[in-house]
């Protein structure tokens, strides 16, 4: 109040000034009246400011660890959510990802930062930590029994049998999977019934075997064995044949063919086999090859020669 000029006149000031940024702590206000003469009166009280915030967490995510072919959304790992005491309706919680790798090429790390920010400019954030992890052995499928010829009548090289499996992964694709074989690709076995363990590793090195048995059986030499009466025209060719079965072989065979080193350029099993089937090697070099063809009671070894 003032002796003459109106309250709607009198001037009042606020130090510290409105608006500025206080600790936690008192605060000493000091509010100044000025009449329109230029007179002036003080006066003071304290502001305690307190650390408390008017949104509060009702719900926050725990840290997790979760398979590399999971969902890492928050609709499997957890949503946030929260309360405001602020006087103007809204609140929004939101949250932001910041990844990093981890051990593997399947692995990694998720820092997601959760905010809640009400409309009176209060905002609170926490971290939900998610490790993503690859502790998934992949599958592999080995081929049925095959059968490599010791032309020397005595032992073979093993030959390469890695492509022969089939492989899946829950994160890693079939190309980034490694086969390996044992024994070793190229190893000397002798005559008989080799049992070899296909290994497929995955990027996260989870590992998986099968296994499957290989007989090396003696060659009856270049000469064909003519107890069999089947015949591979035209021969010679540019490496496109017919195999005519004839009346010797029926039901499930397998057909290999080697090159003059042992090593198996073509491997197919045949379930059911009618009279006659193709035998494509227009991708292997010319030279001369040993076809092996393998039935349930009888077995036959003939010669061509791709031009």
């Amino acid at each position: 109040t003032d002796n003459c000029s109106s309250a709607g006149n009198i001037t009042i000031t606020q130090f510290p000034a409105i608006g500025s940024t206080q600790n936690v702590g008192i605060v000493n206000l000091t509010l100044t009246a000025t009449d329109e003469c230029g007179n002036a009166a003080n006066c003071n009280f304290d502001v305690t400011v307190i650390d408390a915030s008017a949104i509060a967490w009702t719900f926050q995510p725990t840290n997790t660890a979760i398979e590399c072919d999971d969902s890492s959304l928050p609709a499997n790992t957890g949503t946030a959510t929260a309360t405001t005491t602020c006087g103007s309706a809204g609140l929004n919680v939101t949250s932001t990802d910041a990844t990093i790798a981890g051990t593997c090429a399947n692995a990694s790390v998720i820092t997601r930062t959760w905010t809640a920010t009400d409309n009176c400019g209060n905002s609170e954030t926490f971290d939900q930590i998610i490790t993503v992890e690859d502790n998934t052995a992949p599958t592999i499928l080995c081929p049925a029994a095959q059968n490599q010829n010791a032309t020397n009548g005595v032992d073979d090289l093993l030959a390469d049998y890695t492509g022969s499996a089939t492989v899946t992964d829950n994160c890693s694709s079939a190309g980034n999977i490694t086969i390996t074989q044992f024994p070793a690709i190229g190893s000397t076995q002798n005559v008989g019934t080799v049992n070899l363990t296909l290994t497929a590793t995955d990027e996260c090195n989870n590992v998986a075997n099968c296994n499957f048995d290989v007989e090396i059986t003696k060659s009856t030499g270049i000469a064909d064995n003519t107890r069999v009466k089947i015949s591979i025209f035209p021969n010679p060719n540019k490496g496109l044949f017919i195999i005519d079965l004839g009346t010797e072989m029926k039901g499930n065979i397998t057909i290999q063919v080697y090159n003059f080193l042992g090593a198996v350029v073509y491997n197919e099993a045949i379930e059911n086999a009618d009279s006659a089937c193709k035998l494509d090697l227009q991708h292997v070099e010319t030279g001369i090859y040993y076809v092996s063809i393998k039935g349930k009671q009888k077995y036959i070894v003939k010669k061509i020669m791709i031009t």
